[in-house]
């Protein structure tokens, strides 16, 4: 049923169903998943989202290739790094903390499952203050 949680998954359940839905004979797919998407933008409003669903995507996973909204890596600079700015300006990149995004995803009522990634870039350009110098035994 629409929002009741998954309880379970794997072989061996023997859970029933409370409405079998015939369909032999016919194709059944619940759902694509975007597995690699920078959808971060996106997911943030049901108008920006509404294209996933409907070409069959209910489920995305955001946060790909280091970049994600949240924690906030911008505490000086103006702009964001690249390539956290393929996915958002320096005004969006607004949540403190991860938590705060999450939180904010929940309050906008996307119209898409969202499995969300900590992007690395994000968490990098948090901890260290000059991006263009060679990695050094400090930082790490």
């Amino acid at each position: 049923m629409a929002g009741d949680p998954i309880v379970a998954v794997g072989p061996g359940l023997t859970l029933s169903a409370r409405e079998v839905q015939e369909a032999d004979g016919l194709a059944l797919a619940p759902g694509f998943i975007g597995v690699h998407t920078h959808d971060d933008m996106a997911v943030m409003s049901v108008r920006t989202s509404l294209p996933k669903p409907s070409q069959g995507v209910t489920t995305v996973v955001t946060g790909n290739c280091g970049t994600s909204l949240g924690p906030i890596p911008l505490t000086v600079r103006d702009a964001p790094v690249p390539p956290l700015d393929l996915i958002a300006t320096a005004a969006e990149y607004r949540y403190a903390t991860f938590g705060d995004l999450l939180d904010a995803r929940r309050a906008s009522g996307p119209a898409l499952n969202v499995v969300p990634f900590v992007g690395h870039t994000v968490l990098r350009a948090r901890a260290v203050d000059d991006l263009t110098g060679p990695a050094s035994a400090e930082e790490i």
